[in-house]
């Protein structure tokens, strides 16, 4: 039941099934009516306006949806979730690429002003721990399809095509975003149902790998932004 669980909960913080503030206005329906039916006036954002409002949305996403603060979103993401004038600010005042250029930042870009929101803020770019993110739902959702349908055994590994037949389209999509079959196969020390012959890179706990996974992930939900 434990294991189950925690598939859930990557799932749903992964895949919305609705808005965020749709979930936030069915809990506070009174409030939200009213400020609703007042029309918005419109003013400037600073970068520390709009991230003081990014952490009061991220931090409502981790109590409905269980996705650590310190994670910086996808600014569509913003839009779809009904926070139009935060993604708008974030987007006027996303300068920098995502990736490794934050973590080599010069100060002179710092003085010059020069610096994305999600730098300033403190947080995990998204491309970073949406890697992570993905892998983690990569191997539990493989754990969970070699328990269904290969009575739990870690010696073969699935034939994307098998999955998908069998109902896991997720799996399928994460398999082939993760290199394939034939990659995944050696990095999981698994064989494959065929004639290749594939070296494996070496033993490898799936488990292991999951729950390791599963606690970086939990200390990221106990932070809140900024990070050091």
């Amino acid at each position: 039941r434990n294991s189950e669980t925690r598939r859930n909960t990557a799932i749903n913080a992964n895949n919305p099934k609705q808005p965020l503030v749709a979930m936030v206005v069915s809990s506070s329906t009174n409030t939200t009516t009213t400020a609703a039916s007042k029309k918005p006036r419109k003013e400037f954002w600073s970068k520390e306006k709009a991230i003081r409002n990014l952490y009061s949305y991220l931090d409502n996403y981790k109590k409905y949806k269980s996705r650590p603060s310190v994670w910086m979103p996808q600014l569509s993401e913003l839009n779809y979730e009904g926070y139009a004038r935060l993604f708008n600010a974030c987007s006027r005042f996303k300068k920098l690429p995502h990736g490794a250029a934050f973590a080599t930042m010069h100060s002179q870009q710092l003085l010059d002003g020069n610096v994305s929101v999600d730098c300033m803020a403190g947080l995990v770019p998204f491309k970073e721990w949406r890697f992570f993110e993905s892998q983690l739902q990569l191997f539990v959702e493989l754990r969970h399809y070699l328990n269904l349908h290969h009575n739990g055994s870690r010696d073969i590994f699935p034939d994307p095509k098998d999955v998908k037949l069998n109902g896991h389209e997720e799996l399928s999509i994460l398999i082939r975003s993760h290199g394939g079959k034939q990659l995944l196969a050696q990095k999981l020390d698994m064989e494959l149902i065929s004639t290749i012959s594939i070296q494996s890179w070496g033993p490898f706990s799936l488990d292991f790998a999951i729950e390791l996974l599963q606690f970086i992930r939990e200390r990221y939900v106990d932070m809140s932004p900024p990070l050091p």
